[in-house]
């Protein structure tokens, strides 16, 4: 069960540190009725699921959360729902892999840029330049918005420039922060 535990954490935390964080703008701050539904649909599923996984190993606390929200009354406890299957999700187009890969190295950029400078990650970024292939930049463009939310990238400041990467990672990003 070891395995399954570390493989079930690592993809929470993953999912945490990077999933949350760029679709809550989207769930909280857009016009878009039907982005924000989608995404307040996607993060109530997989926090569910994210739920079942951990109960056999925090039964207390993944209980307590269930009760919240998930629970269709008083009595029905996480315990007794059904273990996650792929059945839950047939007929959903999955996500290109490579684009979340595309979101979550810029991602992680800012974040570091932001951490090397020692401000606070909300500090907002007055410049953002995105190199790299025309392929990888044409997938960025499909998350773009989440991605600039997520980052504190102010409206304006993204410009993209066709290059090849520096070998070690897909894009190359030159940036400038603003202050608080």
């Amino acid at each position: 069960y070891a395995a399954a535990l570390q493989a079930a954490e690592g993809a929470f935390w993953f999912y945490c540190d990077n999933f949350i964080e760029l679709v809550k703008g989207r769930a909280y701050q857009t016009e878009d009725r039907a982005a924000k539904l989608s995404a307040v649909a996607t993060l109530e599923w997989s926090l569910g699921v994210f739920l079942r996984l951990l109960a056999p190993v925090m039964p207390y606390v993944t209980e307590e959360v269930w009760s919240w929200h998930f629970a269709a009354d008083e009595k029905e406890s996480i315990h007794t729902a059904h273990w996650p299957s792929t059945s839950e999700v047939e007929g959903v187009e999955p996500v290109d892999e490579s684009l979340v890969a595309c979101c979550v190295e810029i991602l992680d950029r800012i974040r570091q840029e932001k951490s090397d400078a020692q401000v606070s990650l909300k500090t907002p970024v007055i410049k953002l330049e995105i190199a790299s292939s025309k392929q990888d930049i044409e997938l960025l463009k499909l998350a773009a918005d989440d991605v600039l939310r997520a980052g504190r990238v102010e409206d304006g400041a993204l410009s993209y420039k066709e290059a090849e990467a520096d070998e070690s990672q897909r894009f190359d990003i030159n940036l400038e922060l603003g202050s608080l």
